[in-house]
C-alpha cells in the first residue's frame, strides 16, 4: 500500500467539513495507487496519483453536511446540486494551481465507460485514465463504507455489485481489480481496521 497522501490545505478543510468524506477520500487515493500498480500502470503516474486521487471529492466542500448525510433519497434538485461537486472540485483545484492530474480526476471521476456518467457523459478512452482508475475504487469504497442512506457491504458483496455494473468501468481496470481482489480486501481492512 502506498504511503499516505501528503497533507493538503483543501483536505484539511474537507476533514473539518465532513470527516466521513475526508476518510473516504484518503482511502480512494491509496486504492487508486494500488490499482494502478496492480494494473501495471504505476510508471504513468509516479508518486502523484495517491495525492491527486485523494482530492477527487474536494468539490463536496460546497455541499452542506446535511445533504451529504441525508438518509432519504435525494430530490431531483438535490441530486443535481450533488452532481455539481465534480465540476466544482475541478474548478477549485484549478484555481488553487493544483496538478492537472488532480483537476482531471476531480472533474471526471463520475464519468462512466458506457457514457452514462457525469458531468459531460464521456465514454471509453475519452475519460482520462486516472479518472477511470479512481471511479472504480471510489465505487468500491462507497459500497464498503456505512452511510446514512446505505449500510456497509462486505467485500464479496461489493465485488458482486461491481460485477453487476461492470459495463460502467474500463474493462482492463475491472479485470485487474478482479484478478487482485484479495489484495484490495486486505488493503481495505488495513485502512479501516475492519
Amino acid at each position: 500500500m502506498p504511503d499516505p497522501a501528503p497533507a493538503s490545505p483543501l483536505l484539511s478543510r474537507l476533514a473539518a467539513h465532513h470527516a466521513d468524506t475526508w476518510r473516504h477520500s484518503l482511502r480512494v487515493g491509496r486504492f487508486a495507487a494500488w490499482l494502478a500498480e496492480a494494473a501495471g500502470l504505476t510508471p504513468q503516474f509516479g508518486p502523484d496519483l495517491a495525492r491527486a486521487a485523494s482530492l477527487h471529492d474536494i468539490g463536496k466542500l460546497a455541499l452542506p453536511p446535511a445533504l451529504l448525510d441525508k438518509p432519504d433519497a435525494l430530490t431531483p434538485a438535490e441530486r443535481e446540486r450533488f452532481r455539481c461537486h465534480a465540476g466544482d472540485g475541478a474548478a477549485r483545484l484549478s484555481e488553487a494551481g493544483d496538478s492537472p492530474l488532480a483537476v482531471a480526476i476531480a472533474g471526471h471521476h463520475h464519468e462512466r465507460w458506457d457514457g452514462s456518467g457525469y458531468p459531460r457523459g464521456l465514454a471509453g478512452t475519452a475519460i482520462p485514465l486516472a479518472a477511470r482508475l479512481v471511479s472504480l475504487v471510489d465505487v468500491y469504497d462507497a459500497i464498503r463504507m456505512p452511510r446514512a442512506y446505505s449500510p456497509a457491504h462486505a467485500h464479496e458483496e461489493a465485488m458482486t455489485i461491481l460485477h453487476r455494473i461492470a459495463h460502467e468501468f474500463d474493462p482492463t481496470l475491472m479485470a485487474a481489480l478482479r484478478a487482485h481482489a484479495d489484495g484490495l480486501e486486505a488493503a481495505y481492512r488495513q485502512e479501516t481496521g475492519a
